[in-house]
């Protein structure tokens, strides 16, 4: 091990220095910045080494087994293990791709000399690995991704080298046929839902319901079939939600967008791991645009209670009237007040396209507990069909005219015009804009089941990106929906809570914090700012204890607590101004909000004594 650090340190001073972190790919260079998630790649030099470790309990927790040896893992204090070759993750400055960079080069050389020419001048650095023609895999001797990247740039600088480029091990999403046509998900301008962002939260529960209630859909569709359950069709119960006429798509394009899965078929959903219940309210003929749709007022009103009683989490409304009915309004009143189990059902309606016809939001969309959503197209401009007012709530991409089509999305088997004519890139409206944020809502109840229809809206409200005049305006209502940071707000919490001044010791928490969030904390202080000798950044739950010794000064301290949920950090909180006097003690405890303790890290900033016991209820 010795050798192999000496080694180290010697092929990183006979490397220039650079200042930009990257690589050259075909002569182009690549720029890297580390991301500041804690998340790193880890390969042990001993394959020996494994979870129960040691390394593992004190310094970080995994996310994901690759090996016997090599470690997605999660923490704060990587870089001094000499036993491991470590990797940050990194991003691309100019599009944000994430990788990690493994230990190994590939290289395009001249002819063979050239490869026993490298070898020489780092010898026992790097050993051929394998080779295809001129293509030569190196395998590194490096304990850094640094030390990788600065030797790729070094062998790119030889004559004979066509191109050397480190190893990379990739975020890659499955490649469904036309996501990258889903210009509403993910769009060069930016102009789109940030949905790729929030996907490393959560891409949906399957426990979550979303209720499509529109002119059925296609139960067998490839790209819909798997997140589907029976449903629900006015006057022929043994339909189950699929369409009556299968000229009827506008419900199955509208479920493509919030659920198709992610199977690298066709499409991707919005929240691709939810379950759609379908749900057909329609009569007579309708093309793909849904006009014209017939429906009875009172069928559509008992569908929607029948929704929200066969636990519908979220309704979906792609579909309005310029007329206010009440008996539908009574519908949604009931899924709002009692569905969920009394924490309401979360219900999306669209604006409407009869802009500047309609002076107003159609309705349901215009009730005041309804979400209701316009359109913008591809630019972020508001599109001349959408309809506005006071009650917008919200907006999403769509087609800039509402005679041309240009949403990708799922329609009924065979009456599409690409993939087997099972899809369509010819959807729009705010039919297409109104599925998007039921999607970011199932996202935000995958998150945390325990939000209320209130909490849901103002939180898809308070961080949307806002469009037009500053502020709320009746054009873009809050703005356009950001589904990324929609779900983080869904997992936030308020604040830390606990005293500012310590006698013997302050308790610190943060309240109602959702299933499956872990918190990390951290300390630092005006008099000692070292928060790696402060504390050792144990994990907790919610909470922690600080206590007081009396022969240490604590001034100005800040309390940090990272909020995480699946490996991805959501929110910071700190609280400062806190003070203690004389010697410190910080002591992190795993156990929950009630206070239950499995056990107890103290840590002593003076003595450097460390130790871990069992303790009961505080």
């Amino acid at each position: 091990m010795k050798k192999l650090v000496l080694v180290t340190i010697l092929v990183v001073l006979c490397l220039p220095f650079y200042a930009q972190r990257g690589y050259y790919y075909k002569k182009e260079f690549v720029e890297l910045s580390v991301k500041e998630d804690s998340t790193y790649y880890l390969r042990f030099i001993d394959n020996t080494r494994n979870e129960n470790n040691e390394v593992f309990t004190k310094n970080f927790k995994v996310l994901s087994r690759l090996s016997d040896s090599e470690y997605l893992v999660k923490g704060t204090d990587l870089l001094s293990l000499e036993e491991c070759y470590v990797s940050p993750k990194y991003v691309t400055t100019s599009n944000k791709g994430e990788m990690v960079i493994l230990p190994q080069l590939a290289i395009s050389v001249d002819n063979k000399d050239v490869v026993l020419s490298i070898l020489n001048k780092f010898v026992n650095i790097i050993t051929i690995k394998n080779n295809f023609r001129d293509v030569y895999e190196l395998e590194c001797n490096l304990l850094s991704s640094e030390d990788v990247l600065e030797l790729s740039k070094e062998i790119n600088k030889i004559d004979g080298v066509n191109w050397c480029e480190p190893n990379k091990m990739l975020n890659i999403y499955s490649c469904n046929t036309y996501y990258p046509n889903q210009f509403y998900l993910n769009n060069p301008t930016g102009v789109d839902i940030n949905i790729e962002n929030a996907w490393n939260i959560t891409s949906g529960s399957s426990s979550v319901i979303v209720a499509v209630i529109d002119c059925g859909v296609d139960r067998g569709h490839e790209d819909l079939s798997s997140n589907m359950v029976n449903g629900y069709t006015v006057d022929n119960p043994s339909s189950l939600g699929s369409p009556l006429n299968l000229n009827h798509s506008h419900g199955t394009a509208c479920a493509g967008i919030i659920g198709a899965v992610n199977n690298s078929i066709g499409i991707r959903g919005t929240a691709n791991g939810v379950t759609i219940l379908p749900v057909n309210v329609t009569t007579g003929e309708s093309n793909l645009w849904g006009d014209p749709i017939y429906a009875d007022e009172i069928k559509i009103a008992n569908a929607i209670r029948w929704a929200v009683d066969n636990g519908a989490d979220v309704i979906s409304c792609s579909w309005g009237t310029q007329n206010s009915v009440s008996d539908i309004e009574s519908a949604i009143n009931y899924a709002i007040t009692d569905g969920r189990d009394m924490k309401g059902t979360i219900v999306v309606a669209a604006s409407g396209n009869n802009y500047p016809g309609s002076s107003s939001v159609s309705f349901p969309a215009s009730l005041s507990n309804v979400i209701g959503v316009g359109a913008i197209d591809r630019d972020g401009i508001i599109c001349h069909y959408s309809q506005r007012g006071s009650s917008l709530d919200l907006v999403a991409p769509s087609n800039k005219y509402l005679t041309i089509g240009e949403v990708y999305t799922t329609v009924n088997t065979g009456k599409g015009n690409i993939g087997g004519n099972n899809y369509t890139t010819a959807f729009g409206g705010t039919s297409a804009a109104c599925p998007q944020v039921a999607g970011v809502a199932a996202l935000m109840l995958s998150a945390n089941p325990n939000l209320t229809v209130s909490q849901v809206r103002s939180k898809l409200r308070s961080t949307a990106r806002d469009l037009g005049a500053t502020g709320y305006d009746t054009t873009y209502g809050y703005g356009l929906v950001d589904a990324y940071a929609a779900v983080c707000s869904a997992l936030s919490a308020s604040e830390i809570v606990g005293p500012q001044l310590i006698n013997s010791y302050g308790q610190y928490r943060i309240e109602n914090l959702p299933s499956g969030v872990t918190v990390s904390w951290s300390l630092s202080d005006s008099n000692y700012n070292n928060t790696t000798h402060l504390i050792s950044n144990f994990p907790a739950t919610g909470w922690c204890l600080i206590f007081r010794d009396d022969s240490y000064d604590m001034m100005n301290a800040t309390l940090t607590a990272e909020i995480n949920y699946n490996g991805v950090t959501v929110q910071t909180l700190q609280k400062t101004g806190i003070y203690a006097y004389d010697d410190f003690w910080g002591q992190y405890s795993s156990g929950n909000l009630s206070g239950n303790i499995n056990y107890t890290h103290y840590f002593n900033v003076r003595t450097n004594y460390s130790t871990t016991v069992t303790s009961p209820n505080f």
